[in-house]
């Protein structure tokens, strides 16, 4: 039956204390996917969602949404046939079913369940008025979202970042009046907490942006970040000066305020002369600022900040700004005074004094560990004699720098202040950049370090990590991961699968944890094995976000821990599968698989090399023929990592094998027969393995 609901436009606005930026990132990002998930659950129909967000309200739109859920039909199951009918007339189990549901025995059916006869009252069941149920969406969108730590306070079980302050939802033109915990809705929003903070009535959903803006509120934040822009720009207008962008920064600024005005600002040249990433540091990460740079990309005595509120008292404004900021440049100058005492190797030594994590030593250790894993590294890549120079050299002071001044200030400079303090002792150019670089990617979109020798650097401080923290017991979850060892990982992997690397990391881990256990035991017994299933479980993740999840089974069943080779094989399927004839060659290897699995389970003992003097059948000779003739060519595209080529001289055997099938008994009486052709069968998988367990494809065409 078509559905004859009526449809509304729907506005509810969550009011809040300020929302933390990472907290609004994570509404814009999976809060309509969360409601969508919600109201398909309620079978409530919907036409386009818009989820916005500023600092003091979350809000949703939608100019179509069904008036009531859709009916649903449910199915009651009764009591067992056998005891509710007698002779096929209705007993008194029946009757008294049919009575309780509020209908005739006529409108009771039997039905077969596979365990049992039983009698059922199939109803229709109608929707309730969707207005009913918008408390209860609230409650479950509110609660779905991963909003990170939450609060809890009385009135209420829902727990929230930041207390709730009021709660504006209109279905149509009427506002929709509920008890949330201590609050009651309505149809009342609230304009700029500074600037407008008094009740505004909302007459509808197409005029909500407009009555907010009007009260110095902008509720879209992809509206804002424009306005964000532009504001940041006007003050420089009549200047040669050019804001130097910073994306994270500007996501972060836009998530802060509510309706944003650029401010001018500039501080004396004398700090020009600090170290370009201290002097931004100063003004990106402590105050919020944007630099400004010239035409060049030569840094300029300017800032622009963004206030939240309008171009009243400006020149105040200006001034509180430039003041906060002079005093941090000067922290910074002393810093940097300070730490300059000393050559970046000497700030070494106060790493003796810092603990690395859960009993693994000092960071100290952590460095020496960290030499010796990315020498062992360079040496399986065949790094040349320089390049391995300058690699330990730059695992020796990559860590160094948090024994400064200017990092316990400003953390988010760790690396980057190692690399600067280097170049200023006189370090090769190379050297200073593999430390700039060996942190990289520090979050999932960052680039790789370009150098091969920060890469390896960068691949053993990872692993020193997880295989410390995971030999020590530490887990990590989606939800629970205090070491940010799933960033770590992933990091690592990225690394080898975008360099090509085609490294065992089972070799690597192996190396790690021997090192750590020189001398004395540090890890666990099972830190080797939780490790690989560790970093195994963030490889498939990965697998699973670029090919199909079967594509990604395949490729990791080989027992072999590398990366590269794993990206590359599931790319090498994805190509090859496309064409005709795979889902049947699929198919063989699946009834192979079997074949041999079987076999194994009646504890027949297949011996490892089939005797090519004992085939009898010519389909069998043709088969042996074709796979000592691949033999070669396939062993030489495996150590190529040419894993398509593989596929293909797979395929090119996919006739004979059908054949085979077609015309041979493999479990022949003749037991000696019987067990070399199980022997020819188990060889065709061996040599074929490096590539993929093929068995576990999924058939997806028609061609089988």
């Amino acid at each position: 039956m078509a559905d004859t609901a009526a449809k509304y436009p729907l506005l509810i606005e969550i009011g809040c204390e300020d929302l933390p930026p990472v907290s609004q990132a994570a509404v814009q990002q999976t809060g309509k996917a969360v409601l969508q998930n919600i109201l398909r659950e309620k079978r409530i129909d919907f036409g386009k969602i818009n989820i916005t967000t500023t600092p003091r309200r979350i809000t949703v739109k939608t100019l179509s949404l069904s008036s009531s859920q859709k009916g649903k039909t449910e199915k009651i199951k009764g009591p067992p046939a056998a005891v509710a009918l007698k002779d096929g007339k209705p007993a008194k189990a029946a009757l008294g079913f049919a009575k309780k549901m509020g209908v005739p025995f006529k409108k009771l059916s039997i039905e077969d369940t596979g365990r049992g006869v039983y009698l059922f009252y199939t109803c229709e069941k109608p929707g309730l008025p969707v207005r009913e149920l918008i408390p209860g969406i609230i409650e479950k969108f509110l609660s779905d979202l991963s909003l990170g730590e939450r609060m809890r306070w009385p009135g209420g079980k829902l727990s929230f970042p930041r207390p709730i302050r009021w709660i504006t939802v209109k279905m149509g033109k009427r506002a929709v009046i509920f008890q949330f915990g201590n609050i009651k809705s309505s149809a009342y929003t609230r304009g700029h907490y500074m600037f407008a903070d008094i009740k505004v009535s909302v007459s509808g959903v197409e005029k909500y942006d407009a009555c907010l803006e009007r009260n110095y509120v902008i509720a879209d934040h992809e509206k804002r970040r424009r306005l964000l822009l532009a504001s940041l720009d006007r003050p420089l207008k009549h200047t040669m000066g050019y804001i130097v962008k910073n994306e994270k920064l500007l996501e972060e600024v836009n998530n802060s305020l509510e309706y944003p005005t650029g401010v001018k600002g500039k501080f004396p040249e004398k700090y020009l002369k600090l170290p370009r990433i201290i002097t931004e540091a100063c003004l990106v990460y402590h105050q919020k600022y944007f630099p400004v740079q010239d035409s060049k990309g030569k840094l300029l005595n300017y800032f622009v900040a963004a206030r939240d509120g309008i171009s009243e008292y400006l020149d105040d404004i200006r001034k509180g700004y430039e003041k906060v900021l002079i005093a941090r440049l000067e922290d910074a100058e002393f810093f940097l005074k300070k730490d300059r005492e000393k050559t970046l190797e000497e700030h070494l030594e106060k790493l003796k004094g810092i603990d690395f994590s859960r009993g693994l030593g000092t960071l100290y250790d952590k460095v020496k560990r960290t030499i010796w894993l990315s020498d062992k590294i360079t040496k399986t890549l065949g790094f040349p004699p320089q390049k391995r120079k300058n690699t330990s050299r730059a695992a020796l002071l990559c860590k160094a720098d948090l024994g400064t001044h200017i990092v316990g200030e400003f953390p988010e400079l760790e690396t980057a202040a190692g690399a600067v303090y280097a170049g200023m002792d006189g370090e090769n150019k190379k050297v200073c950049e593999i430390i700039r670089q060996h942190s990289f990617p520090v979050d999932f979109k960052d680039e790789i370090p370009p150098l091969d020798e920060a890469a390896a650097v960068g691949i053993a401080d990872r692993i020193d990590t997880i295989a410390g923290n995971i030999g020590k017991g530490a887990k990590a979850s989606g939800s629970q991961d205090p070491f940010a060892l799933r960033r770590c990982c992933r990091g690592m992997l990225r690394i080898t699968v975008e360099k090509e690397w085609f490294i065992d990391i089972d070799q690597v881990l192996q190396h790690s944890i021997n090192r750590y256990n020189t001398g004395r035991r540090v890890l666990e017994p099972k830190a080797s094995g939780e490790t690989r299933e560790f970093i195994i479980s963030i490889l498939y993740q990965m697998l699973e976000e670029k090919f199909p999840y079967d594509t990604s089974r395949c490729v990791l069943s080989s027992g072999k821990l590398n990366p590269a080779a794993a990206f590359k094989k599931a790319s090498a399927i994805e190509t090859i599968r496309q064409g005709r004839g795979f889902d049947s060659l699929v198919a063989a290897f699946k009834r192979i698989n079997n074949i041999i699995r079987q076999a194994e389970e009646k504890k027949i003992n297949i011996p490892d090399k089939y005797d090519g003097r004992k085939l009898r059948h010519k389909y069998e000779k043709e088969i042996s023929r074709l796979l000592r003739d691949s033999e070669r060519k396939v062993k030489k595209r495996i150590y190529e990592n040419d894993f398509e080529e593989v596929l293909k001289i797979l395929i090119s055997l996919k006739k004979p094998i059908d054949g085979f099938f077609d015309n041979v008994l493999v479990m022949d009486p003749d037991e000696s027969v019987k067990k070399n052709r199980l022997a020819l069968l188990k060889n065709i998988l061996e040599l074929f393995s490096p590539a993929g367990d093929i068995s576990q494809l999924e058939l997806k065409n028609t061609d089988a």
